[in-house]
């Protein structure tokens, strides 16, 4: 085949390609914007529970509204009337407030038909006659239509007991104020936290309903959650995207101009990075469900990578021309990629579906965009540089190690120096990419409504669910000796709402049959003022139940009581588990008390355990990153089979990476695992810069590989220190550890090649 005929043949592989990915991301991509995704998965049975509880546990429908901006009494005001119009809006399971009037509950379901199963209920005609008592005094004193009907349901108020113990201990001190005044509502969404057109609805709807209440002056509205933070988060992440794709474009665009003095070289050079960026998101889409808005994000980061590939074709192209420049640094340059798409493939096994996916994505994109630049361009390109002539005779190169050494060392010392358990920050909210003063307000918001301390829980599991709740009847006994000693004031278990089968049909058959209960209702009521029919409802309800099924898990989906539930009872791994929420305990005597009592019933601090989690995380990072740092090794060694040329590069490497921490530990103070992985990066960052600028080559090309790894290492720089301006804490994260390593990989680098720098200018004069 001719030359012309192979050219065109690689045009339409590459056209084909473009066009595939394409039509794989058109009919493919689905955006998740779950802000769980770039938390660790799961190993233990304590992580997989402290994961379900921050991906569905208490809390994570809630929808967190903070009232300011008016006097308190306006407030209240709106606060009272805002959950009474939003109380029966579809979009909600429930709105709270603080304050809560039994005398108008509102039962919900199931307990609304179901409170006798779930209930000890005592039909004798003396009980029957001493609440029917109660509720004359309760009515003498208090009680509308709404607690009339319920009365007339449940004259035992069952349905309301069950609810008390539903009810954290604080619960009942009136209406929610947070610390800085506002006024604060919980508001439960139907929908769950990641479905975020729902949640935007929700969000909107709340809005809507407080412009439309009337009063003097506005009132300012703030509104946090899981939900909240996930439709802010699409929102940010589509603006940063935009914005800071659009700057780091431009900041490329300047670097060639200022290099290259050619309009057509941007043209060109965006050719790769394209494919790149469309084969990298076409095979996520292919491996992934849905793409995290975040890998988007990052998506432009590929721009101060890949533009590396062609940056160093067009430098040395003007020296030896298209076909000749391509081959002469072909082998360098795919080291360089090889090793970048080696170091950060690692993260697809690095425990996070999110860092995964950037993992991915970016060593797919690299290798694409390498693979471009050596086939494609030189195939589309044309270009009238003048060649050079003759280029000299190649010199050895004299490498100097001082400036990696004095740099390593430096940075060895002062990590050393460095108090080691203040080094890092093994909070789990380092992960979020929602912003930390976002998190503070969320946490303010929080702290004034009445809930149990979540620190604490006890976890009791079993495969079988109806062991499982009578394990926990028994712990609930156990518990109420505790408290007796004054080791804990109060807790919550699955059992304060969902009874054992077995129970619950040793209360059904203890129902009386329709007949009798009627005639014991009508000997009860001798003597009081309630007309003969006043508990025909209880009659039915109470009928209806001796031929109910027994009530599961299941039966709570979607009810105002699911989310409670829920954070007490999960399946995890082929398990039950349930959560025991405590309240006032003394955490060290209750801690030895629920040893002895054994039974598999274990005391889990869910700090601690999200901190552990944490360091086992960064604990694998650490070995993930020293095990592709070795293969690189011994990849540059089997390439160049030079121990002098390869101990000299692997030096400047290892000074970037520790110049790098060092570096960020004196910014930030602090570093956690996004730092880490960036490291990723910039080792494959130092490993391009000294591969190039350690090359053997005469003076004319010497001089064209300064020029491109100069250009390449400020627009990689340029690019991340844009991205490190992002107010997304994990972008700026990751923007700010490459952006430093960058810079500080490429002065070591041109400084250890400074010598043979000055010999190529002797050589060549």
């Amino acid at each position: 085949m001719s030359y012309h005929g192979q050219r065109w043949l690689l045009l339409l592989a590459w056209l084909l390609l473009a066009l595939i990915s394409a039509f794989t991301v058109a009919n493919r991509l689905q955006i998740s914007f779950d802000l769980s995704a770039f938390l660790p998965s799961e190993t233990t049975l304590r992580q997989q529970v402290l994961l379900e509880q921050l991906k569905n546990g208490p809390g994570s429908r809630l929808l967190v509204v903070g009232l300011s901006g008016a006097p308190r009494d306006r407030l209240a005001e709106v606060s009272d009337e805002l959950k009474r119009s939003l109380a029966d809006n579809p979009l909600f399971l429930n709105v709270a407030n603080g304050e809560f009037d039994w005398s108008d509950a509102r039962i919900p379901a199931p307990l609304d038909e179901y409170y006798l199963l779930l209930n000890g209920t005592d039909f004798s005609v003396d009980a029957l006659r001493a609440a029917f008592e109660s509720r004359l005094i309760e009515m003498g004193l208090a009680g509308g239509s709404a607690y009339l009907n319920l009365v007339a349901r449940d004259p035992f108020l069952a349905s309301v007991d069950l609810l008390r113990r539903l009810a954290p201990a604080e619960d009942g001190n009136g209406m929610w104020f947070a610390a800085d005044g506002s006024a604060v509502l919980l508001m439960e969404t139907r929908a769950d936290a990641v479905d975020l057109r729902a949640q935007a609805e929700a969000i909107d709807r709340v809005h809507e309903t407080l412009a439309g209440l009337e009063g003097p002056g506005p009132v300012s509205i703030d509104i946090t959650g899981v939900g909240a933070f996930g439709v802010e988060l699409q929102g940010l992440i589509r603006s940063e995207a935009a914005k800071r794709s659009a700057l780091a474009a431009l900041a490329l665009a300047l670097v060639l101009l200022v290099v290259y003095r050619r309009l057509s070289y941007i043209v060109w050079a965006g050719m790769p990075l394209s494919l790149g960026f469309l084969v990298g998101l076409a095979l996520l889409t292919l491996v992934f469900d849905k793409v995290h808005g975040i890998t988007l994000a990052f998506g432009f980061t590929l721009m101060g990578i890949a533009i590396d590939y062609p940056l160093h074709w067009f430098s040395h192209m003007n020296v030896k021309g298209p076909e000749k420049a391509i081959d002469s640094i072909w082998k360098t340059m795919r080291l360089g990629a090889a090793s970048t798409a080696l170091a950060y493939l690692v993260l697809a096994f690095s425990g996070s579906a999110g860092l995964a996916q950037l993992g991915i994505f970016t060593s797919t994109g690299v290798m694409v965009a390498v693979l471009a630049t050596r086939y494609l361009l030189p195939a589309v390109m044309r270009t009238s540089a003048e060649y050079g002539g003759a280029p000299g005779n190649p010199v050895d190169p004299v490498r100097n190690y001082w400036p990696a050494v004095l740099a390593l060392t430096i940075s060895v010392t002062a990590l050393a120096l460095h108090n080691a358990p203040e080094l890092w920050d093994d909070d789990i909210s380092s992960l979020s990419p929602v912003s930390e003063k976002r998190l503070q307000k969320d946490g303010l918001l929080r702290s004034s409504a009445a809930s149990p301390d979540m620190r604490f829980q006890l976890v009791l599991a079993d495969e079988n669910l109806e062991r499982l709740l009578e394990r926990l009847m028994q712990l609930d006994a156990y518990l109420g000796q505790l408290k007796a000693d004054g080791l804990i004031e109060s807790w919550q278990m699955a059992t304060h709402l969902l009874s054992t089968e077995s129970q619950q049909l040793q209360r059904r058959e203890s129902i009386p049959e329709r007949s009798v209960l009627a005639a014991r209702i009508d000997e009860a009521l001798a003597g009081t003022p309630f007309s003969a029919d006043a508990f025909d409802p209880f009659v039915e309800v109470a009928d209806r139940a001796r031929t109910l099924p027994p009530l599961g898990p299941d039966d709570f989906r979607m009810t105002p009581l699911a989310a409670w539930l829920e954070s007490h009872l999960v399946h995890v791994s082929g398990q039950w588990v349930g959560l025991v929420s405590l309240s006032g305990i003394e955490a060290e005597p209750f801690r030895a008390k629920i040893m002895a009592w054994g039974n598999g019933l274990q005391m889990v601090d869910l700090q601690d355990s999200a901190r552990q989690m944490m360091r086992d995380y960064r604990r694998d990072g650490m070995w993930t990153i020293g095990i592709a740092a070795a293969l690189i090794a011994l990849l540059l060694f089997a390439v160049h089979r030079h121990s002098g040329f390869t101990f000299w590069v692997v030096l400047n490497v290892a000074a970037g990476v520790c110049s790098t921490f060092a570096l960020l530990m004196m910014i930030s103070g602090q570093l956690n695992v996004i730092h880490l992985v960036a490291l990723l990066l910039v080792i494959g960052l130092g490993l391009d810069y000294a591969l190039f600028l350690g090359r053997r080559e005469p003076f004319r090309e010497r001089r064209a590989t300064v020029q491109a790894v100069t250009a390449c290492a400020a627009s990689t720089t340029l690019a991340f220190a844009i991205l490190a301006a992002s107010s997304i804490p994990l972008l700026h994260f990751l923007g700010l550890t490459v952006a430093i390593g960058s810079a500080v990989s490429f002065l070591l680098a041109a400084l250890g090649s400074a010598d043979m720098q000055a010999r190529f200018r002797r050589s060549g004069s």
